[in-house]
């Protein structure tokens, strides 16, 4: 009787498993494949090339010394001069008549290109001019030399984000010269402090286009980028647009206790207390969150791209969520769908043979868009779970609403990369660093962030870090990028199916 029941039960989850297996294959053979469209090529009219002096002007905008040390303390000499190197290099912008340029407080610009159809809503795209410190012992070529060498553009600026200020430019440039007036208005931003969260530029940009009741269709600042070998066995190109950013939330944890001689020593010292407290928020601590933010769409949308058997695990969540959450481990991949904890600083103790009085240590949370500053903090006390560790919130920025995919600005986007790369896959993701979208959140609903940098998940470690530098293919890539985007976005805002190809 006992096996006749084990046996039913057996052929019963046989039949369950035979089931679903057949519903994902199903799900994964009717979902078709992307096609790719017509990529742009070197031989077409609007095609900008190096011959223009791109590489050129780029490693000569690398030069400038335009390092951003912290709040209000960034040199304002080397920014002053990179502006007057930019009204040099463009005379074709700084001449037209359909454009308006202006220095916001200072040392940021604003550009108004004036399109003809005033009933087109105007988009805006958006960079900055400043730069993180270097430690120049650490690199192979002068972090300020603009050395072409060996087919790459060296130099601090080089992918954060001098390629975008300079692309822009570039591709606004050759369009004016070529007699180009957009249909659609738009603006361009570069703000000169977004390494010190853009008080002083991009704030103020917004600011000012707030005075002006400005609405904007779309923002594009930099951000995500196009990455090879981001998943084992996806052999195209991911390139992730940034449809919402990670908070920030900055703690400090400190331990007061009496202090005393070392020779009489106690249980645990200040030291011992908050490093146990410490040990207890590793960059995983937090739960996933996946599905909560575009990480779920993201892998819906590599299924179009995906062979078989990636294709059938990303077309059926349903099912295998668990496994792709469980083998999302990589720092990269882990801080997609949860809040990440880093202590990055700590101090206490004044002498070798004195009981410290106090311990201090300040932690960094990037906090994923489904859960709030406050939630993310009473996390880690809960977490950490000791009286005697005192936490204060040092500064905190929440994270940013989610921009939908099925807007005219993302569909533009889409469209402009995969001219670019037509064998890319172009995903939704949410951006893990910060940029001066934050400034701009109230013009627009749709806000993007993507930076047409091609590169392998290890070389990632250049932005801010050492020997940062660009290929000069990938840099002329993100010139043309730009031009199809601004010839894209004169379109008007009609409906597109999804997953139509643009």
């Amino acid at each position: 009787m006992e096996k006749r029941m084990l046996m039913k039960s057996l052929f019963f989850i046989v039949l369950i498993v035979l089931f679903l297996f057949t519903i994902c294959i199903m799900r994964t053979v009717f979902l078709f494949q992307n096609t790719k469209i017509e990529q742009c090529q070197s031989s077409d009219d609007d095609y900008i090339s190096d011959s223009r002096g791109l590489s050129k002007r780029l490693s000569e905008a690398i030069k400038f010394k335009t390092i951003n040390v912290g709040f209000h303390d960034y040199d304002r000499e080397a920014i002053f001069s990179f502006i007057k190197f930019i009204n040099q290099s463009f005379p074709v912008i700084h001449s037209s008549p359909i454009v308006s340029s202006e220095v916001v407080n200072n040392l940021s610009l604003l550009y108004y290109i004036q399109g003809r159809n005033k009933n087109l809503k105007p988009y805006l795209l958006a960079g900055h001019l400043d730069v993180v410190p270097v430690e120049e012992v650490y690199w192979e070529e002068s972090p300020f030399s603009g050395l072409i060498k060996d087919g790459y553009i060296w130099g601090r600026g080089t992918i954060d984000c001098k390629h975008v200020v300079m692309g822009i430019l570039e591709a606004l440039e050759f369009l004016l010269l070529h007699g180009y007036q957009p249909q659609r208005s738009f603006y361009v931003a570069f703000g000169h402090d977004e390494e010190s969260n853009g008080l002083d530029g991009a704030q103020q940009i917004s600011n000012l286009l707030r005075s002006r009741n400005v609405q904007l269709e779309y923002v594009l600042d930099e951000g995500s980028l196009v990455l090879d070998n981001l998943i084992p066995g996806m052999s195209s190109p991911i390139a992730l647009i940034g449809v919402t950013e990670k908070g920030s939330l900055n703690l400090e944890l400190k331990v007061d206790v009496t202090p005393g001689h070392s020779s009489m020593p106690h249980k645990e010292t200040a030291i011992v207390i908050l490093s146990k407290a410490l040990s207890k928020l590793e960059g995983d601590v937090f739960p996933s969150l996946f599905g909560k933010g575009p990480e779920k769409e993201m892998f819906e949308e590599m299924g179009y791209c995906a062979n078989f058997p990636l294709k059938m695990i990303f077309t059926n969540l349903w099912l295998f969520k668990p496994l792709l959450i469980w083998n999302m481990k990589s720092p990269v991949m882990s801080a997609t769908h949860r809040t990440t904890t880093a202590v990055t600083v700590v101090k206490g103790g004044t002498k070798l043979n004195v009981l410290p009085s106090f311990a201090i240590a300040q932690v960094n949370l990037r906090v994923h868009p489904a859960q709030t500053i406050n939630e993310a903090a009473d996390y880690v006390k809960n977490i950490i779970s000791d009286e005697r560790v005192n936490l204060t919130i040092i500064s905190a920025h929440p994270p940013h609403p989610v921009s939908p995919t099925n807007t005219f600005g993302f569909k533009m986007i889409k469209k402009s990369i995969r001219q670019i790369y037509n064998d890319s896959c172009v995903v939704p993701n949410t951006l893990i660093a910060n940029t001066d979208t934050r400034w701009y959140l109230g013009l627009t609903k749709a806000i993007y962030r993507f930076s047409l940098v091609r590169i392998t998940p290890k070389e990632t470690s250049r932005f801010h870090g050492h020997n940062e530098r660009i290929s000069q293919k990938n840099y002329i890539e993100v010139v043309n990028f730009f031009l199809h985007l601004i010839k894209n976005s004169d379109a008007s805002p009609e409906p597109v199916h999804h997953h139509e190809e643009l």
